[in-house]
């Protein structure tokens, strides 16, 4: 007989949908379906109006109809606080707000002010409880909620740890998930491995990641287990200053993780190899070779988490990407489509490689 004490966790990346239909392969929700709860990403609202924040060069929302999508995945929860969810102002919160609710979807991480932003939600699942927090890292754009004006909940790692402790006592499973990190990195900044350990360390049983917009690596640590992105699970098309963004094969990857957790500890994970198929807004899994090879390619990634002189081995890895863009720079097409976001990263690799 199953233990009644050991429940099913079921996480995807990130989640946009854009203005196109999107089809998931039956694979993929007869995975989710096996899970307790499932939880997902959702990135940028979902609402057909909204006053795009001039703040922000990108914005990003999706078509309403798509919430079938998350009813096809089982999804119990979707965590708001990332850095496009507030795109297109209170309105869109708003109109993303009230369609979870309507689909008996729990949000968490997003509101229309800060103490609604800042609240967990709470589940019981075979007669254990379980609280899921998220935040968004404020240096990528994540909105904070004020006591006026709807936005995000944000990283604050006293504050999480003090939250995390909170409901430890209440006998919660608690998980984290964090909207963090380097866009397209395939390893995770180490300041953020110190505090996907230190929640850890103060309670957490998970700590989930995603915004990287690539598959990072993974770490048991003690007797839990920090995801530090699991890639673009949907990503609709998007436009930069008018002009489409054409998304790399590794944006197209991504992996949903099943975990199995009791009160105490992670008992045991496993990983489903998915791709979005180029031509069309399809998610499928991938074959079991290319799986095996995902694997491996995977653990390689885990390998220089555990390393002692992380730090350097990333700066390492920031020069080895600044010297690759330098060489395509070189070709003159590049230059067409040369614009600020190009600055932007050429900044943020500059500064990691040197301070």
């Amino acid at each position: 007989m199953e233990n009644r004490q050991t429940v099913t966790l079921a996480f995807t990346g990130d989640i946009f949908f854009g203005e196109d239909e999107v089809d998931v392969s039956p694979e993929i929700c007869e995975f989710t379906a096996r899970a307790n709860l499932v939880v997902v990403n959702l990135e940028g609202p979902l609402t057909p109006t909204g006053e795009p924040r001039k703040d922000k060069q990108l914005h990003l929302k999706s078509n309403p109809d798509n919430i079938a999508v998350l009813n096809k995945l089982s999804t119990s929860a979707a965590c708001l606080a990332n850095n496009h969810m507030c795109d297109w102002g209170n309105t869109g919160v708003l109109n993303t707000l009230d369609l979870l609710k309507t689909n008996n979807i729990a949000s968490v991480g997003g509101g229309l002010n800060k103490a609604f932003a800042e609240k967990p939600v709470c589940f019981q699942r075979k007669d254990l409880p379980i609280c899921l927090l998220s935040y968004g890292a404020p240096e990528i754009g994540t909105v904070p909620a004020t006591n006026e004006d709807a936005g995000c909940n944000i990283v604050d790692p006293v504050a999480m740890r003090d939250t995390i402790q909170k409901y430890v006592l209440n006998n919660n499973i608690v998980v984290v998930s964090i909207h963090w990190g380097a866009t397209n990195y395939h390893y995770p900044l180490p300041e953020h491995i110190s505090l996907g350990r230190q929640l850890i360390d103060a309670g957490a049983t998970i700590v989930v990641g995603h915004h990287p917009h690539v598959i990072q690596g993974y770490e048991q640590y003690n007797n839990g287990l920090i995801l530090y992105s699991l890639g673009n699970f949907i990503f609709g098309p998007f436009y930069r200053s008018g002009k489409a963004v054409n998304q790399s094969n590794e944006n197209r990857k991504a992996l949903i993780a099943c975990v199995k957790v009791t009160p105490n500890r992670v008992e045991s994970f496993e990983f489903l190899h998915t791709l979005q198929l180029s031509h069309e807004m399809r998610i499928e899994t991938v074959s079991a070779k290319e799986s095996k090879a995902r694997n491996r390619f995977l653990l390689k990634l885990c390998e220089p988490i555990q390393r002692s002189d992380y730090s350097f081995f990333f700066k390492r890895y920031v020069a080895c990407r600044i010297f690759k863009r330098a060489i395509r720079w070189l070709h003159p097409r590049m230059w067409k489509n040369f614009d600020r976001a190009y600055l932007i990263g050429l900044k943020m690799t500059w500064k990691r490689l040197f301070q």
